[in-house]
């Protein structure tokens, strides 16, 4: 929803020492409340605070999750860094879809501004709510941990009324929140944790204000999916087609845990490195594909590494050319195809291999076999078995071709893009 409010801020010399004041000080409990808050692991948790600031009216919620990106990556989506490319757009219809409409009111300095926000109410009868609030987004190292702060806390300025009348929103208030992004031991992987204090006043029960609290939360799983997806877009270009995998047949343990696999353990092939692995070391993913989005099997190795196909499992990309001259040490498919077949004793002449010597085997003829009449069952299952054939062929020479990653899609006209609440 595109819309401005008829806001004209001011801000004096001394509320504007106020004001980044508050913003230190907001930022300082958000990063306690968030180191406070164990939330180890790969999958989302999400779990309701006490009151943190007395208040019985304010409703907190802490929740945390792994994502995959870099700090860099997530800061520059976040502060609209890369504004002009599709990935951008993608990220503020996926991430914050509770917003109803926001606009930036005042840049007070470069990492510090006053916004205004409208958030969706997921309750009919509830009204939505309005934030006026300054945001600030600083680059600390805790503990020796790189460190990304975004934290936002409502203030009050002139210029600013509220919109009840015209509006009917109810002006809610938003303390010492946001973001707290911290890097992961593991390369490529970030700590992501998102803590709200809210008050939405006016006269609503807290069964209705939770709901919309827990989905205003909830963005942070859709941060994840945002990440995961693109994640995995990049992924899709090194996607092995069935003839490329390793046969799951003879295979005693996991390639990734070393673990044994017995009569009734389910075999997975990881259509990144072709490996055989284990349930336990298997994620399936959904890969936009030529032929349309599957969910394919993929080794935690291959989901959680660095996007460098060196740095991938060993047996990544064997039997494609690189495109890089340097890296290209095995001569194309097609030549050690030819080659393959051909003996060590074998003479080449012109476009013709033959061998130098060869045996001539007189056979004894050969008896007519008799006829026998197939059944219609039997010649309906032979021509499915060549049709799926020719199916696998074709379906293999698509994957040959470079999959071009859809990492996301066009935003609408009408989707305020820029002043998201991030």
């Amino acid at each position: 929803m595109r819309f401005r409010p008829d806001f004209y801020p001011s801000v004096s010399p001394s509320q504007h020492e106020h004001l980044r004041l508050l913003a230190k000080k907001s930022v300082a409990d958000l990063l306690q409340v968030a180191a406070a808050y164990d939330g180890s692991g790969a999958r989302t948790r999400f779990e309701m605070l006490p009151p943190l600031h007395g208040n019985p009216d304010v409703q907190s919620i802490c929740g945390t999750v792994t994502l995959q990106a870099s700090l860099e990556d997530i800061e520059a989506i976040m502060q609209c860094h890369v504004a002009n490319t599709a990935e951008s757009q993608a990220f503020a219809k996926t991430v914050e879809t509770h917003v109803k409409a926001s606009a930036l009111l005042l840049q007070l300095s470069p990492s510090m501004t006053i916004n205004w926000a409208m958030i969706e109410s997921q309750s009919s009868v509830m009204r939505h709510r309005d934030f006026v609030y300054v945001q600030c987004r600083e680059h600390k190292v805790i503990d020796g941990v790189d460190t990304w702060v975004s934290c936002t806390h409502s203030v009050k300025i002139d210029g600013c009324p509220p919109l009840d009348e015209s509006l009917e929103l109810v002006r809610g208030g938003l303390y010492a929140s946001g973001y707290v992004f911290s890097a992961h031991p593991t390369e490529g992987i970030v700590r992501a944790t998102y803590v709200l204090s809210v008050d939405f006043k006016g006269r609503t029960p807290h069964a209705w204000t939770s709901t919309t609290l827990k989905n205003w939360c909830h963005a942070l799983s859709r941060m994840q999916s945002f990440f995961d997806a693109r994640h995995v877009g990049r992924l899709s270009s090194y996607v092995r087609s069935d003839m490329e995998v390793k046969s799951v047949k003879d295979v005693a343990y996991c390639h990734v845990c070393g673990g044994d696999f017995f009569a009734w353990t389910k075999k997975d092939n990881c259509r990144i490195c072709g490996e055989v692995v284990c349930p336990s070391c298997t994620e399936k993913k959904d890969v936009a594909l030529p032929s349309g989005v599957r969910k394919l099997a993929m080794c935690t190795v291959c989901l959680h590494s660095k996007f460098e196909p060196e740095k991938l499992s060993p047996r990544l990309r064997q039997s494609r050319s690189w495109p890089d001259e340097q890296y290209n040490a095995r001569p194309p498919r097609p030549q050690r195809w030819s080659t393959a077949r051909v003996s060590a004793d074998a003479l080449d002449i012109g476009d013709f291999t033959v061998p130098r010597s060869r045996s001539l085997v007189v056979h004894p003829p050969i008896e007519p076999e008799p006829v026998v009449v197939v059944a219609t069952k039997e010649r309906a299952t032979s021509h499915r078995r060549s049709h799926q054939r020719s199916m696998d062929r074709a379906s293999f020479e698509e994957m040959q071709r470079v999959c071009q990653p859809r990492l996301s899609f066009e935003a609408d006209g009408d989707v305020d893009l820029f002043d998201k609440v991030f």
